[in-house]
């Protein structure tokens, strides 16, 4: 399991949940998040260095 794939495991429920909070609707903020965790991994995935790990430091 690569890092993109992790930060999918680890975030995506929080999310939806805060979507569906802001959004009143559970069935929108699943979809929008379906839609907007890939666009987010893909610029992740350009933004990573070569060895692999994110420019930024993690907390």
């Amino acid at each position: 399991m690569d890092d993109i794939d992790r930060l999918f495991r680890e975030y995506h429920q929080p999310v939806v949940r805060y979507l569906a909070r802001r959004l009143g609707d559970r069935d929108l903020a699943e979809e929008l998040a379906q839609e907007t965790f890939p666009a987010l991994c893909g610029i992740c995935r350009s933004r990573m260095n070569v060895r692999g790990s994110f420019p930024w430091p993690r907390t």
